[in-house]
């Protein structure tokens, strides 16, 4: 459990810290890089699970 639940707390700062870095914002501005960056980092770690089976 705690695994998903830091998969999504880093998520959420990878996509805060790459629309601050980038100095742009996808629509819904920093709460919509927040969410970005989540699904990104579920998905990944969806990826790299089955990957590694």
């Amino acid at each position: 459990m705690f695994g998903f639940i830091g998969m999504l707390i880093v998520g959420g700062l990878i996509g805060w810290a790459a629309g601050a870095i980038m100095g742009k914002d996808i629509p819904g501005g920093i709460l919509g890089n927040i969410i970005a960056g989540i699904i990104g980092s579920w998905l990944g770690g969806n990826i790299i699970r089955t990957l590694g089976s």
